[in-house]
Parts: structure tokens; C-alpha cells; sequence
């Protein structure tokens, strides 16, 4: 039976998490590139983790993906909004220039986070206060 792909994720614990709950929904559910992204992690950044399934079972692993992801998490409540217009559309910023002296001392490319957060809906940026 040929499988089919129904969405690819950001990082392989996502994927292993929807695996394990469409697995306890009766869906049989593949991980194809699973042991080759856990060895090279940083090609989940180029080409994310495909989560399969038979073609057969399709149509009901794409409607528990949707109602999944409709749900809200349980942090959800505490998420950080942006203090000038309260989107939850923010961003973790990252320092490249840390990253790059990782990179000199280990040899590995490791964005270091600075504190500092972005709003993707109005450009606002603060620093976030449990980081102080």
C-alpha cells in the first residue's frame, strides 16, 4: 500500500509526537527520514520531517491533524503577546554573532538566543522580562 505524505514538520520531536497520537488513533503513521534527521539534525531546517500513512487512512489522519492543531496548547493562556499590539506572532531573536564564535570553539553553528523578542505583525521589539 503506498504511503502518502499529510504534512511535513519543523523538527522531529513534533513529528514523533504526532506519529504517537495518530498511532493511538488507529492510524498506522510513518516517520520515513526519522533515523537519518536524529543523526543529522541540521537537515530538519532544509527539508523538515514527513509524516506518512497509508493512502487508505488519509482522509481521517488529515482531519485528527486539523482538529489537532485547532486545540489550543495548555500555555496558550500565558503566551507572550507583543506590548504594542498584542499579536502572539512573536519570534525568539537569535545572535549570529554568538553563534559564530560557537562555531570557531566547536565547530558546529549554534544561534545563541539573546533575550530579545519580535513582533512579526507591527516589527516591535522588546526584551523578554524572564530573561532579566
Amino acid at each position: 500500500m503506498p504511503l502518502v505524505t499529510v504534512t511535513t514538520c519543523s523538527d522531529l520531536t513534533e513529528a514523533l509526537v504526532l506519529r504517537s497520537r495518530l498511532e493511538a488513533a488507529g492510524v498506522p503513521a510513518f516517520l520515513p527520514e526519522m533515523h537519518h534527521l536524529s543523526t543529522a539534525w541540521h537537515l530538519t531546517l532544509a527539508v523538515g520531517v514527513r509524516l506518512q500513512v497509508p493512502e487508505a487512512y488519509r482522509g481521517e489522519a488529515e482531519i485528527l491533524l486539523s482538529e489537532w492543531r485547532q486545540e489550543p496548547p495548555a500555555e496558550e493562556a500565558a503566551q507572550d503577546r507583543c506590548p504594542r499590539c498584542r499579536s502572539t506572532d512573536i519570534h525568539q531573536q537569535k545572535s549570529w554573532l554568538a553563534g559564530l564564535l560557537a562555531l570557531l570553539a566547536v565547530m558546529v553553528p549554534l544561534p545563541v538566543k539573546t533575550g530579545k523578542l519580535l513582533c512579526r505583525a507591527c516589527g516591535h521589539h522588546w526584551r523578554d522580562a524572564r530573561e532579566a
